[in-house]
Formats: structure tokens, C-alpha cells, sequence
């Protein structure tokens, strides 16, 4: 590789970074403010937590089955489930609005609201 091979690597790699940085900082910033995990059970609104709750645990308890949600510092997890499948404590943890975990067998729905313009993906563009 030429010298001028090796600076337009290193302006590429000083973008890409700036890039990354950025994103991360937009989805740290997003979180908490004024966002919240809105639980509904069946279709209807259960418990509204805010994403600035410290250890939070909502416990869903229903005829059907028990859920067992955790909120932390912005972060939502189901952590626990009595639904024969368990896909919903697969989803893993979510933090960025529009997003939610969803426990079909127990119609359980978790999804994170706040004011936010909706993403719109490079596919609908």
C-alpha cells in the first residue's frame, strides 16, 4: 500500500468511528427522560413504569400464568415466565422506544413508549 492508500484508510476509519460514537451516544441519551414501559395483559394497560426506576420488578400474575418483568436504569427484561415456550425471555433486553417483548401464551405485551420520532428502516425509505 502507497502512503495515500494509508490516509484514505485512516479518513474512512475516523468516519466509521464518528459514526459509531454518535449512535451510541443518540440511544444513550434517549433512554429515561421521558420514556416508559407500558405493560398491558390481555390487550388492557396493566402498570405504566418509567425507564428511570432503579431494580424495578412487575410481577403479572393472571389466571393464565405469571410474568416477571425487570426495569433498570432503562433497560426492560422479562426475567422470568411460566409459559411452555419461554420465547419471550429469549428477546432479551430492550431500550430503545417502539420496541417490546411479547409473551403470547400468557398475553403479555411490554413495549417502551415516549416521544421519539418513529425509525424508519433503509427498506421503507
Amino acid at each position: 500500500m502507497k502512503k495515500n492508500d494509508w490516509i484514505i484508510a485512516g479518513i474512512i476509519a475516523i468516519i466509521a468511528g464518528s459514526v459509531f460514537i454518535w449512535n451510541y451516544i443518540k440511544e444513550e441519551g434517549v433512554e429515561g427522560e421521558e420514556f416508559v414501559a407500558e405493560i398491558y395483559y390481555d390487550g388492557e394497560l396493566y402498570e405504566s413504569v418509567s425507564l428511570r426506576e432503579v431494580n424495578k420488578l412487575v410481577v403479572v400474575e393472571t389466571t393464565i400464568g405469571t410474568n416477571v418483568i425487570e426495569v433498570n436504569e432503562g433497560n426492560v427484561t422479562m426475567i422470568e415466565a411460566d409459559c411452555p415456550d419461554k420465547i419471550c425471555l429469549h428477546t432479551g433486553t430492550i431500550k430503545k422506544a417502539n420496541r417490546s417483548i411479547v409473551c403470547l401464551p400468557n398475553k403479555v405485551h411490554v413495549q417502551i413508549k415516549g416521544n421519539v420520532e418513529d425509525e424508519i428502516d433503509a427498506i421503507v425509505q
